[in-house]
């Protein structure tokens, strides 16, 4: 999982649904695209209470990047 500094269009995050791994999308802070074993799914990274807990919001193909 490594820090980006500008946040995806919807055209990369695309091309990133192709290549396994959690990859940090930028815009909103915490917002990846996990894609492992063929599904890619939305996940939300936030910090509560010094911990750091990961809140699935979806599937990519029933989520668009703005919904999301």
């Amino acid at each position: 999982m490594g820090r980006i500094k500008a946040a995806l269009s919807a055209r990369s995050v695309g091309k990133l649904a192709k290549i396994e791994g959690m990859h940090a999308i930028g815009d909103p802070p915490g917002l990846y695209l996990c894609v492992k074993g063929g599904g890619c799914s939305w996940i939300l990274r936030y910090s509560l209470n010094g911990k750091r807990p990961d809140h699935g919001i979806g599937s990519y193909a029933d989520l668009t990047l703005a919904e999301a």
